[in-house]
This record gives structure tokens, sequence and C-alpha cells, in this order.
């Protein structure tokens, strides 16, 4: 008797949202940990301090860029006045910037790698640690990303990035189930509800996204 046989290669667990895509695991830029908490915000700060010089370089003697992993291509911002350069060298305590945005010495400054990355609106954010997941809105800064999350993603909590447009559609597996319902938007684009889906079950449907609204199960796993 002829069957199907279900083989697959990469495979992640679902956190499901009214508003995130799933993402493929593959498509992964980095995986990080927030070091502050603001509101529809996810804040990833490289380094910070005190910037000892002016003009087109950054001195901070209590720090070595080279081992934090500061890159030519990461941004620089002026805390005090918001202005970003990017940095075209790495010294061990110095950096050359592109810009010059330190009008004087003594000013704050952060430095983040969301700009050389990549990072663009439409990316994936899953940040298991709270169950949660949301897409860039905005890049704001090296350090910042402006997210669909209300409550932003809270300090010290590990993240993972993802890029964009990079699932075509994968089969969804059901780990746990009352039974209860798992709604989805096909890769087709179809919003439908499987009605009481089994536990231990797959769904015969490549789909993109699973929504938190009126989904029961759990424990899923998405499958390509």
């Amino acid at each position: 008797m002829a069957y199907q046989k279900l083989q697959v290669s990469r495979a992640i667990l679902v956190i499901p949202s009214d508003d995130t895509l799933i993402p493929f695991p593959g498509a992964i830029y980095f995986e990080s940990t927030t070091t502050g908490n603001a509101a529809n915000k996810l804040i990833d700060v490289l380094e910070s301090g005190t910037n000892s010089t002016s003009g087109t370089t950054l001195t901070d003697v209590a720090k070595n860029f080279i081992t934090a992993g500061v890159q030519v291509g990461d941004t620089v911002e002026d805390t005090t006045s918001g202005d970003l350069a990017t940095i075209t060298a790495v010294g061990v305590t110095t950096l050359t910037l592109a810009e010059d945005i330190f009008p004087v010495a003594a000013r704050p400054y952060s430095l983040g790698s969301f700009i050389r990355l990549g990072v663009q609106p439409g990316d994936i954010i899953y940040n298991y640690d709270s169950s949660e997941a949301a897409t860039v809105v905005e890049v704001d800064s090296g350090t910042q990303l402006d997210i669909t999350l209300a409550g932003g993603i809270t300090s010290g909590d590990d993240y993972s990035l993802y890029k964009m447009d990079k699932n075509n559609g994968c089969v969804l597996y059901v780990g746990t189930s009352a039974p209860g319902n798992l709604r989805v938007t096909t890769a087709g684009g179809d919003d439908v509800v499987f009605v009481n889906a089994v536990q231990g079950s797959y769904q015969p449907v490549n789909v993109k996204q699973v929504w938190a609204t009126n989904t029961g199960v759990s424990n899923i796993i998405a499958l390509w």
C-alpha cells in the first residue's frame, strides 16, 4: 500500500502572534540579549560610555573595542543630540567616524550593529523568554528597533532576529491540544481555523502564520 512520508530538514517552535509571521530558522541574523527596555522598542547596546575627544574620533580608554566585537560599519550615536555616525576604523580604545557628530569632548555615546547587519522593517523577532513574537516596524538606530510589541522586549531577555519573507510555507505539528482550535494563514493567503486540532497531528497545508487569536493548541512546531 502506498503511503505519504513527511521528510523535513528544518524546524522551529512557533510563537503564535496576530502580527508576526513564522520565521524560517535558516534566515536568522543573530541571537543576542537586550540591554534596555522601552515601549514598542527592542534595545541592544553593543557598547556605551563617554567620548573623551571630539570631531570624527571617539576615544574611550575604559574600553577594548576590538575584543568587544565592534566592527567597521557599526553605528555610533551621540546620545545627547541623537546624531549618528558610521565607524570607518576600529582601534583598541579609539574609533574613527565617517561624520563629525561630537562637537565637544565628554559626550555620552552608545553604539550598535543593527544598521550594519542590514536589519529592516518586516524582519521578525522571537523572544522565547516571554513567548512573544514581534515584527520590526523601523530601525531607529544601530542600538534600537521600533517593533510591534506594545511593551517592548524586557531588558535582559534573550532574543533571535530573523530576516523577513524567507518562509514560503511550512507544515505544522500540533504538540499539545485539549483539543483546541488552530488559526493559521496559509501560504496562499487564506485565513482559516482548524477546529479541534488533534494532539500529535500534522496539518495538511503550508502556512506562513499562526494567530494568537482563536488558537488554543500549544507546542506547535513548524517544519520545512
